[in-house]
């Protein structure tokens, strides 16, 4: 079976590196068109061999294919790393874009979404709910953990100055005892100047994978006390590095973790998040529930997503070719 997927191949934004990992996953399945890329007649041809349209993400490019495909009697996906109508809460976004991925949703005979959270705040009429699907994201499997006591006494931040990421709240919470340093990376957005002024924070801006990789194999402390937050992955990958991680309580991972494997917060009360962020500091012992980071693994993440084409293409069992081949 054969897959076009049109997604972000070469960012390292979160949908960017679910679609990298996909790809490395599912290998010859997979025809990939990058979400940059000019349509040529070569593209037509990769649509009309494939069995199935998958996009990732919202954009007109995307939706045209997918109308393209259903033209050819292709039948169509896509995923949802997000809600266009609760992003624009925290930075414009004009107000087609929520339209457009209104017609996505339409169009597609499966919605793929990252966390039951956010398929909790769709507004999905009756009709629709059969066509949405919840395939968590997965994360790449490190080796061994750096031990704790080899951990350098430093706070990790992922998302920058994006106001949704709250790390303006973190900052506030140590300001209430003895700061410690606070490292920060990501998008720049409107919290940046503020989060800058703090004079205990190390502002990084983006950064590549490799480095934020780097970061969380020495940090003490990961921290993705979001307002708004999908699922999380940054948090995922920390866990996987070995930090002590704390999520707010709008975190989607929060649904795929064993109780006890973190440490939750109310991203409005710094009060308790500066509590929480002292007591973890000061842990040295590992926590009581250990976190099985296998079955976040890409390759399941990656059956899951065949397993979802092979059911709209009517060609149940073909997912198992996957594993077959690896």
């Amino acid at each position: 079976m054969k897959i076009l997927y049109y997604g972000e191949f070469d960012k390292s934004n979160g949908p960017g590196c679910v679609d990298q990992a996909l790809l490395n996953e599912l290998g010859e399945n997979v025809c990939p068109v990058m979400r940059d890329q000019s349509f040529k007649l070569q593209t037509l041809s990769v649509l009309s061999s494939s069995d199935c349209v998958h996009v990732s993400g919202v954009s007109l490019k995307g939706l045209i294919l997918s109308i393209i495909g259903k033209a050819l009697g292709k039948p169509s996906c896509c995923t949802l790393h997000g809600a266009i109508f609760q992003e624009r809460r925290f930075r414009q976004i004009p107000i087609w874009k929520k339209w457009l991925e209104t017609l996505h949703v339409l169009v597609s005979d499966r919605v793929v979404v990252v966390s039951d959270n956010l398929l909790s705040v769709l507004k999905i009429k009756k009709e629709n709910v059969s066509k949405f699907r919840v395939i968590p994201n997965g994360c790449e499997i490190k080796g061994r953990a750096r031990s704790r006591n080899k951990r350098e006494k430093f706070i990790l931040c992922a998302g920058g100055g994006r106001p949704e990421k709250n790390i303006l709240s973190v900052c506030q919470a140590l300001s209430e005892s003895k700061p410690v340093r606070v490292v920060v990376y990501g998008e720049n957005g409107t919290d940046t100047s503020a989060i800058k002024a703090y004079p205990f924070v190390e502002y990084l801006g983006p950064i590549n994978r490799a480095y934020a990789s780097e970061l969380m194999s020495r940090a003490k402390v990961f921290v993705q006390n979001s307002i708004y937050e999908p699922f999380g992955i940054a948090a995922l990958e920390a866990l996987t590095h070995g930090c002590k991680v704390i999520v707010s309580n709008k975190c989607g991972i929060l649904n795929y973790l064993p109780e006890g494997s973190v440490e939750i917060c109310d991203p409005d009360d710094c009060h308790i998040l500066s509590l929480i962020l002292t007591k973890t500091l000061h842990e040295n012992s590992p926590r009581k529930v250990q976190f099985k980071k296998e079955i976040f693994a890409w390759k399941h993440r990656a059956s899951e997503y065949m397993g979802c084409w092979s059911e709209m293409c009517d060609k149940p069992g073909l997912h198992k070719s996957l594993a077959e081949n690896r």
